[in-house]
């Protein structure tokens, strides 16, 4: 989506219906449904999360998250804060994960602690030699699943958000630009594989809205 900017969207429908439902996520043992106004509360916190972990506009921070309503808080929050979320899909391994890594300059990974059998801390482990940029990983418990009762291993801001908090979330919107995400910098070559994940937070976000916006 280029123009208007997802999120402009995504605020136009939130001020029009807040209470519309905005996502329905099957992945837990019952649906977890969340409003347009749960959602942007949300990502708001996870903004703030980002921030507080040092993530500043134009940054690009890397995770390798299973579609869902995780996946959906922290590219929006991304956004909010301006900076440049770089999706891995979760069938990535040692190479594709590294070779993205290296590109994005990435200083902060997401990953779930177990996705379909596989434990990526275990993963984050084996390539971490090889990635001195790297500052920060945050595990999210996949049993820890329900909105209500995790922070996503401390990315959503629990309790207040106090003026400045929001205040300092409102200057990375204003230097936002089109809406993106990375797998490569500017002029380097892609591998195949990774290339796909350039446009994976648009569509995953877009399958999640494509009933309300046509």
């Amino acid at each position: 989506m280029s123009a208007p900017l997802f999120l402009d969207k995504f605020d136009m429908f939130r001020a029009q219906s807040p209470n519309q439902l905005a996502v329905i996520d099957l992945a837990a043992s019952s649906p977890i449904q969340l409003t347009y106004a749960q959602v942007d509360e949300l990502s708001t916190r996870a903004a703030i999360g980002l921030l507080q972990r040092g993530v500043q506009p134009g940054d690009a921070v890397a995770y390798q998250l299973p579609s869902g309503w995780p996946f959906i808080v922290i590219t929006l929050g991304l956004w909010k804060l301006g900076a440049v979320p770089c999706p891995l899909l979760p069938s990535l391994r040692e190479r594709e994960v590294t070779f993205i890594m290296q590109s994005s300059g990435s200083r902060l990974l997401i990953v779930p602690d177990e996705f379909r059998r596989f434990t990526y801390a275990q993963l984050v482990d084996r390539i971490r030699p090889e990635l001195p940029a790297l500052e920060h990983v945050i595990v999210i418990d996949h049993l820890q699943y329900d909105p209500a009762a995790t922070d996503l291993g401390g990315i959503v801001w629990q309790g207040e958000m106090p003026d400045d908090m929001l205040a300092d979330v409102a200057r990375g919107a204003r230097q936002r630009r089109p809406t993106r995400n990375c797998s490569t910098r500017p002029g380097q070559p892609a591998s195949p594989r990774a290339s796909c994940t350039r446009i994976r937070a648009c569509q995953t976000l877009c399958s999640h809205t494509r009933r309300h916006w046509g």
